[in-house]
């Protein structure tokens, strides 16, 4: 039974996880019957739920129970009309029952059985029949070596460059190498997945203006786009108590007089480079209507991609106390592309700086960025 056109959407109330010998049971509790389709994906293990519209306001992530076999949880909107649901796997498994039933007052639940298995059993399993209970599963087993994906195209942007160095500190270790360093270590690595097309703004030291790299974003249809920068304070006495990084998104105002600043040098640098740009006058009428032009479900999407971004980096490196700000940036003005500006630490702090030139923290940052992409993509689709 589907949700009646007009009424309020299907709400996620709770999942459970038990474990009885080698089989563990998720139990998804809805308030009302909805339809489902399923299937299993590899490398990394992920069990895969598409429904209607689903409100999952009521669900906490963080308190979701895990288990031998169930190691994490991701939910939202896919599309305009569709939820997902998806489910971290440890190892193979085995969907061994799915079945449904109406517990009380016309709530659904649905039952999910799994079980480790070989890799081989893992690709060679089929999907239980379709249920006639009120909530319906209806779908096929697919593991990544047969369902062919669409590769969403993500534009990796780093900052600067040419003639423009970006921010410096101590040992004159210039913002513009730093952030192209980082750029083509995380190209490199999202390539390797096989998951995605991967586009750069700039690949070596040279200068791309602000709206051409808009442009290559647009051009390329990306589905995201990550420009990687640098921060820097001038007051001395501050320098070595500031660290961590931030992340920008576009908005009319700024949140606060630090991302006006931020926003600021970074849409300066056409003109610090010999280009012209439009004159401090106009910036806050050119900010209106960039931002009227950004699509409703572009800002949302945004939002979703900030949130793994900001989880993600924090178990890796360090992030600022507030780490999220918003501005008119002039290079995130993607009307139909999420986008994102990561300040990824403070180069006038010496141990940050120090820190940040490292193999180990570069690592580190790459595998941050990449796993909240997956996690956005895995959830909201391309």
């Amino acid at each position: 039974m589907q949700t009646a056109i007009g009424s309020a959407p299907v709400r996620a109330l709770t999942i459970d996880v038990s474990e009885r010998k080698h089989i563990t049971r998720i139990s998804i509790d809805m308030s009302r019957s909805v339809q489902a389709s399923l299937f299993t994906l590899d490398r990394p293990f992920r069990l895969v739920l598409d429904f209607p519209t689903i409100d999952f306001s009521a669900l906490e992530r963080r308190n979701l129970r895990r288990s031998s076999l169930v190691q994490d949880y991701r939910f939202g909107p896919l599309s305009k009309n569709m939820s997902r649901l998806v489910l971290d796997i440890k190892e193979p498994f085995k969907l061994i029952d799915a079945r449904a039933e109406n517990p009380t007052h016309g709530r659904a639940r649905l039952h999910l059985d799994l079980a480790p298995v070989s890799l081989a059993s893992f690709r060679r399993q089929g999907v239980p029949p379709q249920l006639t209970q009120s909530v319906e599963l209806r779908g096929t087993t697919e593991s990544r070596s047969t369902k062919k994906q669409i590769k969403p195209v993500i534009v990796i942007d780093p900052g600067h460059g040419g003639p423009d160095p970006g921010a410096s500190g101590y040992g004159r270790i210039l913002e513009k190498r730093l952030v192209l360093k980082v750029g083509l270590a995380l190209r490199d690595k999202l390539r390797a997945s096989g998951r995605y097309q991967v586009v750069m703004t700039r690949d070596k030291d040279v200068f791309v203006p602000l709206d051409e790299r808009v442009a290559i974003a647009e051009r390329a249809g990306a589905k995201l786009f990550i420009s990687l920068h640098a921060d820097s304070i001038a007051q001395q006495s501050l320098a070595s108590s500031i660290s961590g990084a931030t992340i920008y998104t576009l908005s009319k105002r700024a949140s606060d007089a630090k991302a006006q600043r931020v926003a600021d040098e970074e849409n300066a640098v056409d003109q610090l480079s010999g280009l012209p740009i439009a004159e401090n006058a106009e910036r806050d009428q050119i900010a209106g209507i960039l931002f009227d032009l950004m699509q409703r479900e572009t800002v949302v999407k945004t939002g979703h991609f900030k949130r793994y971004l900001i989880d993600s980096l924090r178990r890796r490196i360090t992030v600022a106390r507030s780490p999220h700000r918003s501005a008119a940036f002039r290079v995130l003005r993607q009307p139909q592309t999420p986008s994102v500006l990561i300040e990824l630490g403070y180069m006038s702090n010496p141990k940050e700086l120090k820190r940040m030139q490292t193999s180990d923290w570069q690592r580190s940052a790459v595998a941050a960025i990449s796993s909240a992409i997956q996690s956005y993509f895995e959830t909201h689709g391309n």
